[in-house]
């Protein structure tokens, strides 16, 4: 099974990890469905801090996760997930959709794409409109306008990813411990360590070389399953 990682912000970790979001809208997706999705909880101390609610209570229970502005830190000093990979979903389907948005509200519609089983032609059937309520912000937990700010106006494509199979580790991951085999196969080996972006491990039998993430990706990226 292909693998991602994908970088998600505190707030939406936490309605993830505790069940409320059920949907990922991004505006690409992998082509190969299904796909394991490892949740790497964007490092952005300035806006919101994650944390373990064990780290609070004392519990030994279920992992629960909560999500708290900057300014209550010392409320749950060393319990902060923020730069971590914290769990992984399975993304079982991903649907796509087309979207209309104009900065007037002249035209406000939501439609999704489907293919002929028969012939493979595309098509698009209208889904909502208008800021009526719908599945999609629901499952995902936005309101329309928040859909309509992150797929931004004209017209646009973008893709729900179904979450499945939550899993929130006990002892979070670090970046460092993903990896993709180096794209890079011509480089010199003596330029591996000025990337900006990963660093590099040779392998033995072939001459490319593992990449060891360095720098979470903006929005997702191939990575190697962990073993």
């Amino acid at each position: 099974m292909n693998a991602v990682l994908i970088s998600i912000q505190p707030k939406w970790v936490e309605k993830i990890a505790n069940g409320e979001k059920t949907i990922e809208v991004r505006k690409t997706a992998p082509k190969q469905v299904p796909f394991k999705a490892y949740i790497y909880c964007t490092n952005t101390p300035q806006l919101h801090h994650l944390y373990d609610l064990r780290h609070v209570n004392g519990d030994t229970g279920k992992i629960r996760l909560g999500c708290v502005q900057h300014n209550k830190y010392s409320l749950v000093a060393g319990g902060w997930l923020n730069g971590k990979v914290i769990g992984e979903f399975i993304v079982d389907n991903v649907v796509e959709f087309e979207s209309e948005f104009h900065d007037d509200n002249s035209t406000e519609e939501l439609r999704r794409v489907w293919y002929d089983e028969d012939d493979g032609e595309r098509d698009a059937e209208l889904f909502a409109e208008d800021s009526e309520p719908n599945y999609l912000c629901t499952a995902a937990c936005l309101t329309w306008y928040e859909l309509k700010n992150y797929v931004g106006t004209g017209d646009r494509i973008f893709y729900a990813w179904h979450i499945s199979d939550l899993k929130i580790y006990d002892k979070p991951k670090e970046l460092h411990e993903f990896k993709r085999e180096c794209p890079k196969t011509s480089i010199k080996r003596s330029d591996c360590i000025t990337c900006p972006f990963e660093y590099y491990e040779p392998r033995k039998s072939v001459s490319s070389c593992d990449a060891y993430l360095k720098r979470p990706p903006q929005s997702w990226q191939y990575v190697q399953e962990l073993e």
